[in-house]
């Protein structure tokens, strides 16, 4: 099988952990869920009447007016407010469609952190099972070059062997350096999203991983099964596992908020036309007006009867973004199962390659042991030696590439289908 001990002193599991503890963006959406949340709260309590108070206090000074003497005068009263449009349009529903969007925002956000991490050390990984079959080519290379350039001392005529040996030490020299620069890169991002500094000094030995440790219950695949052997089983395949299941994904959902909250918005425009009922009590104190009652009591509404086709207007803007929206929705999901059909398409063909690769590395590391008996029998030249070493290598390389892009695709693929009923 394929994994069993970590990449470094610590397992994908705990830099997965490290990640997420360590991450801005987490942070930042458990504080957007907050802000939603009370932002629900307020529109909650927009549904209940309003009350507000007021007073006033006056002083008059009639001057010549004997029959009203100057003075204070003041009321005091309630105002009580009631918004029927809003509770009518059950208001709050839109902003509790905005916390459910932020939590699956949050929640996509989360599984993108474990993709990427995944595959960075998966990349590490696998640059590190590599290195040291270059180190090794070096110091092949080179010791057999000495021994070319000790036939050449004994006068004979090896240049053009020499020439090619040094040629392909080059290229291994190459090779080597693009290796280190990668393995540096993939530390520095793996380090900056754990907030760690491992160093290559701190990865210990590795064996190939045990991808069935790692979410493959949510694996459409599986890594030991042969590939399949018609397209008919291939299809079975899709109709039995995600195709079903496809509303139910993390990145389905989240495509799915902005036509649920354009439809929302639709749907309340077309309750805007209920009026606001106002109900008050005002007492008057001291009033210098006989003819002024102590206390007054009134109901009254505001019903806007001519807006000049505003809400129409406004009304057929958010239909046509509801619409605008659910087409987007729909094409959103299409693509996403257009895309898992890519992914899983690629995750199969890579297997069969990934297989082929190890049975040419297979042969490859018997021709070498052949041509190394051969060799020191005397029977085969010190450029073929180095020459069969070299396709040796090549086959090594095929081998981790698909490895490399199997690894890869397979965190993709969990990355896809978050969300799908274990």
């Amino acid at each position: 099988m394929f994994f069993s001990s970590p990449a470094f002193g610590i397992s994908l599991e705990t830099c997965l952990e490290k990640a997420m503890d360590n991450s801005r963006l987490v942070k930042a959406y458990a504080d957007k869920i907050h802000s939603d949340q009370w932002a629900m709260k307020k529109d909650q309590s927009s549904l209940w009447p309003h009350l507000a108070l007021a007073g006033e206090a006056d002083y008059l000074h009639f001057g010549s007016r004997a029959d009203l003497p100057s003075g204070f005068e003041g009321s005091v009263g309630a105002d009580l407010a009631w918004d029927l449009p809003r509770v009518v349009q059950d208001y709050p529903r839109l902003s509790r469609l905005a916390a459910e969007k932020s939590g699956w925002l949050a929640r996509e956000t989360g599984n993108d952190i474990r993709r990427q991490v995944s595959q960075d050390y998966y990349k590490l990984y696998v640059l590190l099972q590599r290195k040291p079959d270059y180190l090794q080519a070096e110091k092949y290379f080179t010791e057999h070059i000495r021994d070319i350039q000790r036939l050449e001392a004994a006068g004979v005529d090896v240049a053009l062997d020499l020439t090619r040996a040094r040629v392909q030490l080059k290229s291994i020299l190459i090779s080597l350096g693009d290796l280190n620069r990668e393995i540096g890169s993939t530390l520095l991002s793996l380090n900056s999203r754990m907030n760690t500094a491992f160093t290559e000094e701190n990865i210990v030995p590795l064996s190939i991983p045990d991808l069935e440790t790692i979410r493959t219950d949510q694996a459409v695949f599986d890594e030991t099964r042969e590939p399949p052997e018609s397209a008919a089983s291939y299809i079975d395949r899709l109709e039995t596992t995600y195709t079903r299941e496809l509303d139910h994904l993390v990145l389905s959902r989240l495509a799915e908020m902005d036509a649920r909250i354009a439809e929302e918005a639709f749907r309340q425009s077309r309750w805007t036309w209920f009026p606001t009922l106002n109900l008050g009590l005002v007492r008057n104190l001291d009033s210098r007006d006989p003819s002024l009652e102590e206390y007054r009591t009134y109901l009254g509404f505001n019903w806007d009867l001519l807006d000049f086709g505003q809400r129409a207007n406004e009304t057929q803007q958010l239909r046509y973004e509801s619409e605008y929206q659910q087409e987007v929705y729909r094409e959103a999901r299409r693509q996403l199962q257009l895309h898992l059909d890519q992914l899983i398409t690629e995750i199969e063909n890579v297997q069969v390659t990934y297989r082929n690769a190890q049975e040419n590395l297979s042969q490859a590391e018997k021709i070498i042991a052949t041509a190394k008996t051969r060799y020191r029998q005397g029977k085969l030249k010190e450029t073929d030696l180095l020459n069969i070493f070299a396709e040796y290598l090549n086959s090594k390389d095929q081998m981790f590439a698909a490895l490399d892009v199997y690894l890869a695709k397979k965190a993709e693929l969990e990355y896809y289908l978050e969300g799908m009923p274990k």
